[in-house]
């Protein structure tokens, strides 16, 4: 029995165990840099243990390009492999130019998540951004893409799994575009 109890204990925790650096605006960052300044979004998932609920991103996030936390300014430039992952009343995520690296199952299982942004300044950006393998997994809400002209590569099984997705717009600098990456999109 104390062996059951301690495992249920160690799992528990293990969800609300994530070290967060810090809130700001109702988004969690971790600081990837002191020295240069920059943190990363990170997951939001935590177990609240005396209501036995989940807290997870929801509604519609707009990311900042930079952030205030007392006196020090932080530059917004990444965001966590699964920092959205199975946020299922996640609706709208608006992502600053900041932001050039989409990786992991970074929106897997998002299936309220209807529509994502970037920066205008993504147009004229000199940045390449990709979209890592997986990425959008299994947002079935996902409507439409508009992607800025500085992509240049999607990743495998990027959008797998979208079923509403009816629209993409793919800019002129694409260069490559991974197995599966569109595979159930109806």
């Amino acid at each position: 029995m104390k062996a059951c109890l301690a495992i249920v204990v160690l799992l528990l925790s293990s969800i609300s165990a994530s070290a967060v650096d810090f809130i700001v605006d109702g988004i969690y960052y971790n600081v990837t840099s002191y020295t240069d300044k920059t943190v990363e979004v990170a997951n939001s998932r935590r177990l609240i243990v005396s209501t036995n609920t989940v807290v997870d991103y929801e509604g519609s996030i707009i990311i900042p390009e930079s952030i205030t936390r007392g006196d020090e300014l932080y530059r917004v430039t990444g965001i966590a492999s699964d920092a959205f992952s199975h946020c299922r009343l996640l609706e709208s995520v608006s992502f600053p130019n900041s932001i050039t690296n989409f990786v992991g199952n970074l929106f897997d299982g998002c299936y309220s998540l209807t529509s994502i942004t970037f920066s205008d300044s993504f147009t004229s950006s000199s940045n390449n951004i990709s979209i890592g393998n997986e990425v959008f997994k299994d947002c079935s809400s996902l409507k439409n893409v508009t992607f800025p002209n500085s992509l240049v590569s999607i990743g495998e099984s990027a959008f797998r799994g979208c079923s509403a997705l009816t629209s993409i717009t793919f800019p002129n600098s694409l260069v490559s575009i991974g197995e599966s990456a569109f595979r159930g999109c109806i």
